[in-house]
């Protein structure tokens, strides 16, 4: 007797079937609602503008970092979302859709960011995949409950769902706002050189140099965006009132070689300063000579006393000549005149002419 196999397709939960039901109602409410009310550009325009106006968002509106010694801004999430909110008829977020293991044993979630513009029904994903590691300063470590895992997630995609957004907006909207955040945020924030250096007196209080500032702003003082000095104001108001310490914001410096001072406010090692220059030991006085002519009893100390003397003054050696003379005939030197004087037509050395 033979018996046939028969089989069947896989039945769909009901609970996953009424999921789906509503997903499909939500969008079709979603599109016909903005097909009915269609979003009026000028009043986004005007509400993009004025939501860029309040300091708190245009505070937060751009990021910056540094790569390989260039900067690299725009736009930030929370920008992006402002401005998708604001012009309306606009559906943004993402979603895990399954979690696994990698063959490094490593597990990962399967995510899906995306923005749609429900009005004119463009639609723009981004699918990545999120390792549940988190990067310390120690090296990775894996997750430890869930609650990191979706904060893991979130953050990763948040990043995308900012990339799927600006796709969708028009590039003269985002300048515009980008603008007028700018704006808001120079008319609050103080750069000028009187103001940096009040801001670096208040950090080193705190135990923070400028050294350690500009490491964090990779970047020279000099050269700080108005955004980066709010963003120092509330690390500064953090450490003021003992919510966190230097090295939670702040790279510390390196120890300095030994006996090497450091200026506490900037931080920097102080280059020793040179002794003062040492004068050069003054000359024999006319007066020494002198005595030394008194008490010398041979002929080549005098000679070298004559050639000492060419540094003096001019009446000075002729003094010193003198002597000089004189101590030779109270020694019975044969010829009191010396050597450079002996003939009648030697010359006298050109430093003790009189």
């Amino acid at each position: 007797m033979n018996s046939t196999t028969m089989l069947t397709a896989p039945t769909e939960s009901p609970s996953a079937a009424l999921g789906a039901h509503r997903e499909v109602a939500e969008a079709q409410a979603a599109y016909l609602l903005a097909q009915r009310f269609p979003r009026d550009e000028f009043r986004a325009l005007d509400a993009i503008r004025v939501a860029f106006q309040r300091p708190s968002l245009a505070e937060r509106a751009s990021y910056e970092y540094g790569r390989g010694g260039t900067l690299i801004t725009g736009p930030s999430a929370q920008a992006a979302t402002a401005m998708a909110r604001a012009w309306g008829n606009t559906s943004a977020g993402w979603r895990e859709t399954s979690r696994s293991i990698g063959s490094n044993g490593v597990p990962y979630s399967d995510i899906v960011a995306f923005a749609e513009d429900l009005q004119t029904r463009t639609r723009r994903t981004i699918g990545f995949v999120c390792e549940h590691v988190i990067d310390t300063r120690d090296g990775p470590r894996p997750v430890r409950d869930e609650r990191e895992t979706y904060e893991l997630c979130a953050n990763q995609a948040a990043r995308r769902v900012r990339a799927c957004i600006l796709a969708l907006l028009p590039e003269d909207i985002v300048d515009m706002a980008m603008e007028q955040a700018a704006a808001t945020v120079k008319a609050k924030a103080d750069t000028s050189p009187e103001g940096l250096a009040k801001m670096v007196d208040a950090f080193a209080e705190v135990g923070v140099t400028r050294t350690m500032i500009e490491r964090r702003l990779q970047r020279p003082l000099a050269s700080i965006s108005a955004a980066q000095v709010l963003g120092l104001r509330r690390v500064f108001a953090s450490l003021r009132d003992g919510v966190g310490v230097a090295r939670d914001f702040f790279e510390p410096d390196p120890p300095p070689p030994p006996g090497s001072p450091i200026e506490p406010s900037t931080g920097e090692i102080v280059a020793p300063t040179a002794p003062p220059p040492v004068a050069p030991p003054a000359g024999p006085s006319v007066e020494s000579l002198l005595e030394e002519v008194a008490h010398t009893s041979d002929v080549p100390t005098l000679e070298a006393l004559l050639d000492v003397a060419r540094s003096l003054s001019r009446a000075g050696r002729s003094r010193v000549l003198d002597a000089v003379k004189a101590r030779m005939h109270e020694l019975d030197v044969k010829d009191a005149t010396p050597e450079v004087e002996k003939s009648p037509g030697a010359k006298t050395p050109p430093g003790l002419k009189e």
